[in-house]
């Protein structure tokens, strides 16, 4: 999982309010967790955040173990912590069926 950020803004700690939250429920578990830090806006942010197809933070993208984004997952601005975790479960449930690769999806 991808966190797309920026140092101090209002989002960003609702985010980690939220982050903090699931991480109680060992929802994130699964996953590791980058974090990109482009309060800065320096050219490789710029360039990070072209090659993602983003405006700006915040934005959360899903990659698989094949190193592959599953976009339809990808959450850009804030998120209730609920709504997260139903769009986290999603995300689980189809990398599960990808274990079959005849079922899944990204092939």
């Amino acid at each position: 999982m991808l966190d797309f950020m920026l140092t101090g803004a209002h989002r960003v700690r609702k985010w980690r309010f939220i982050h903090f939250q699931i991480q109680g429920q060992e929802a994130l578990s699964p996953v590791m967790l980058v974090q990109v830090d482009v309060t800065q806006n320096l050219q490789a942010d710029q360039a990070l955040l072209k090659k993602f197809n983003l405006i700006g933070p915040p934005a959360i993208l899903f990659f698989g173990p094949d190193q592959r984004e599953r976009e339809s997952y990808r959450v850009i601005g804030y998120m209730e912590a609920e709504k997260f975790l139903i769009q986290l479960d999603k995300f689980y449930d189809k990398e599960a069926e990808c274990n079959n690769l005849a079922n899944c999806p990204y092939t």
